[in-house]
């Protein structure tokens, strides 16, 4: 008898089972909505609707909108599914933020709603970048992406096929005047040619940024100006900033350049106070770090030779600062340099005065092996910033040298109280003929005299 029970009570427990899994895969109707969330921008038309499977004859379909309704104008609906598809088509007439529900009298799908996001370029509806030639597009002839709006980056940009699958970055002439946030995302495969540009002399992401570029990486960038000849102003994201540059990584650049008149910056080449803008801000870098490879690399030949970097003034985050504030930055990489032309190279910022100081007293930008970040001076702050750069002169002849002065002062960097040591600076001297040499003079130190000395630099 307790077998039979025992049997008894499994066959009905088998009998249970397979009348759910009836019940569960039965011609149930089943609906979703085709897409949860939607970017678009003013002017863009677009449908919403359901997917929908068994659906019952006495299911109801019911369609609203809720906030910003000025924002989408509805051209049609069809929420009954004998006529079609279930949806709805709408245009975006101006920024803000939608939730297009369906609503049915299914308990298992009650509501079912897309959120929809239109972007008109203004900083509370920015415009979205999602691709590297939208990025490009920007204040270029036939763009509705102007130079003045706000934009954020909301993927990975791969720029080595912009510009008509040439992947050769062009900037566009005008300033940039609105704001960019990248959200963190990275900017990768940016290619910086003088040849590309044709007449112009300004290279970056922007020639100049009047606006703000924020929250950022620019990776794999390689700078080219060979070959060129008068003044070139380079910058990864900017050859001239008046406005702010903050939280940006530079990573992985490479300059290359034989011009001794260029003036080149591992973020931006000059860095500007601009007081007609009427704006606390101008002129900012903040936040920032640069990992820059700066030399001269000849590929006319069989094998590449690679050379000293040529240009009148070099630096890791910004060549020229002029009245601008530098805070809280830091630049590594290696340069490559020859004595043979009169560079100047610097960690962080080059040539650094206060506005209306037309020179610096003491310091002459022509001589053979400065490489100096210039005393501050008022108006001109560069604070909490270090640089720790391999440096290689096994080119320099120096055998007829009599004087070496300041050639590594603030190499590392020095800010207005304290020397930054944190990660030293390599220097390579082996390769120097000493022999001329009767005056040296703050070769290797960060020299602040109300606050005493300390060595920042590693030498070989």
């Amino acid at each position: 008898m307790k077998k039979f029970l025992v049997y008894l009570l499994a066959v009905v427990l088998v009998a249970a089972m397979g009348f759910s899994v009836f019940y569960l895969v039965r011609d149930n109707e089943t609906l979703s909505i085709t897409n949860t969330s939607l970017y678009k921008e003013v002017g863009d038309q677009f449908s919403v609707g359901l997917n929908t499977k068994k659906l019952k004859s006495y299911t109801t379909i019911k369609l609203n909108e809720v906030g910003d309704l000025d924002s989408i104008e509805k051209l049609s609906e069809n929420l009954n599914p004998s006529n079609g598809k279930v949806e709805a088509a709408f245009k975006a007439t101006q920024g803000g933020t939608v939730r297009v529900n369906f609503q049915t009298n299914n308990s298992k799908f009650r509501n079912l709603y897309c959120d929809i996001i239109i972007g008109d370029g203004s900083s509370t509806h920015p415009y979205q970048i999602s691709t590297a030639e939208q990025l490009y597009s920007i204040g270029r002839e036939g763009s509705k992406y102007d130079l003045g709006s706000f934009y954020e980056i909301v993927t990975d940009l791969d720029c080595s096929t912009v510009n008509g699958g040439s992947g050769l970055w062009v900037p566009v002439e005008d300033a940039f005047t609105g704001k960019i946030n990248g959200n963190g995302f990275t900017i990768k495969n940016l290619t910086f040619s003088a040849e590309a540009a044709d007449s112009a002399t300004a290279l970056g992401l922007f020639t100049t940024v009047t606006g703000t570029i924020d929250n950022l990486v620019l990776d794999s960038v390689d700078i080219d100006i060979t070959g060129t000849t008068g003044e070139y102003y380079v910058g990864s994201i900017a050859a001239f900033n008046k406005g702010t540059i903050s939280r940006v990584n530079v990573q992985s650049v490479t300059v290359n350049s034989d011009n001794a008149a260029a003036v080149i910056g591992g973020v931006v080449a000059v860095n500007e106070k601009d007081v007609t803008l009427n704006k606390q801000d101008s002129g900012r870098i903040d936040r920032v770090s640069a990992n820059v490879k700066f030399a001269y690399t000849d590929l006319s030949g069989s094998e590449p030779v690679v050379y000293g970097i040529k240009g009148s003034l070099v630096a890791g985050v910004v060549a020229k600062n002029i009245g601008g504030t530098v805070v809280n930055a830091y630049s590594v990489g290696e340069v490559t340099l020859e004595g043979d032309v009169p560079t100047t190279f610097a960690g962080i910022v080059n040539y650094n005065i206060s506005l209306g100081i037309d020179s610096v007293d003491g310091y002459d930008y022509n001589d053979l092996g400065t490489m100096t970040e210039v005393k501050l001076s008022d108006g001109a702050n560069i604070k909490n910033c270090y640089s720790a750069r391999v440096c290689d002169f096994s080119g320099w002849d120096t055998s007829s040298v009599t004087t070496m002065e300041a050639m590594f002062f603030n190499f590392c960097y020095c800010d207005n109280s304290y020397c930054k040591s944190k990660d030293k600076a390599t220097v390579d001297i082996s390769s120097f003929d000493l022999g001329s040499v009767t005056t040296m003079y703050q070769m290797f130190q960060c020299d602040k005299p109300e606050n005493g000395k300390e060595d920042c630099i590693e030498t070989l």
